[in-house]
């Protein structure tokens, strides 16, 4: 696709905001609360020494309808039959607590991954605690290649809305550069000693237009325009010269991609109606905020820095100068 101004703007600013992480750096939206569980249950959690499967007390298996937690979740974004919110996927932390001193229970901190490409919907969950470089590229790369799912739907999708062919065959190709970017980082996560996971994602049915601008406000115009960012900083500050090279072959695709879902947002926003609109807005105004809650993935310091994740002052720059360029603007 020709790039018009304002996408080469859009890319030009996304790079050198980012200093031009892969979608390395952040999780977003930290869901606490707490599981009642029996005494005598929390006498052998207790026994065990620490050793909780939080995964499991804390409810986040993946089930058969999809949800990926076990508390109704308040913004569904129009995911078809299941009503859930199947681009969240969730680590979880838990410890053994006795709330107000008497009623033993487990307090389950869960954290949501972000801007990690763009997630389609019926993405199952895949929840891990490892905080190896190595797992944490192979998650990256279950995520990269979830996203060539989400390209090819959104290809068809345009198509069925009558979205001009420029656009179609933009998604095609974002979704070979996805497959490009999951070969990369499978590469990097073998390198570092774990072996990626393919993604599973269920089948959904067809969505109608506002729906369809919602979930590209929230995966591409938040997620893939800060994780733009986040490559292209990854390429200039990695110390591992490997992931260094990587992250800049990913940089460039990851900002057209946040461009190509500006201009899909431009095309259909005309498209529809005032309610549908303001149901965009505040998706898209959602989706920002849960990123500014966001925090930084707790890897060894070392490993940090081989990765050339930002700092959170750095990443705080990014959210306000990407905040004040395109989000504001675009809600």
């Amino acid at each position: 696709m020709r790039h018009g101004l304002r996408d080469r703007k859009l890319i030009q600013l996304l790079l050198v905001t980012g200093g031009l992480a892969v979608h390395v750096a952040c999780e977003c939206d930290e869901r606490v609360f707490n599981v009642p569980i029996s005494d005598e249950l929390y006498e052998q959690l207790l026994a065990a020494d620490g050793s909780l499967n939080c995964d499991s007390l804390c409810g986040i298996a993946p089930t058969d309808t999809g949800s990926s937690t076990p508390y109704d979740q308040s913004t569904s974004y129009g995911t078809g039959s299941t009503g859930t919110d199947p681009w969240q996927d969730w680590t979880a932390r838990c410890r053994l607590v006795k709330v107000d001193w008497q009623q033993s229970a487990v307090a389950c901190n869960l954290s949501e991954s972000c801007s990690i490409g763009r997630r389609p919907l019926g993405l199952q969950p895949h929840p891990t605690t490892a905080r190896t470089l190595g797992m944490h590229f192979a998650e990256i790369c279950r995520l990269e290649a979830a996203s060539v799912v989400a390209f090819r739907r959104l290809a068809e999708e345009l198509a069925r809305h009558g979205a001009p062919v420029a656009l179609q065959q933009a998604a095609e190709r974002s979704a070979r550069d996805e497959a490009r970017h999951a070969v990369l980082t499978a590469r990097l996560a073998r390198r570092h000693g774990a072996d990626p996971v393919a993604p599973v994602v269920d089948d959904v049915d067809d969505r109608p237009l506002v729906q369809l601008a919602i979930h590209n406000a929230v995966e591409g115009c938040v997620g893939e325009a800060f994780g733009a960012v986040q490559a292209a900083h990854a390429a200039e500050h990695a110390t591992d010269p490997e992931i260094a090279r990587t992250m800049r072959s990913i940089a460039r695709d990851e900002a057209e991609h946040a461009a190509l879902s500006f201009a899909i947002a431009d095309w259909i926003r005309p498209r529809l109606d005032e309610a549908e609109r303001h149901q965009l807005d505040q998706a898209l105004t959602e989706a920002v905020a849960r990123l500014r809650r966001s925090r930084a993935v707790p890897l060894a310091q070392e490993d940090r820095q081989r990765a050339g994740l930002p700092d959170e002052a750095e990443r705080g720059r990014w959210l306000d100068q990407l905040d004040s360029a395109l989000w504001s603007a675009e809600a």
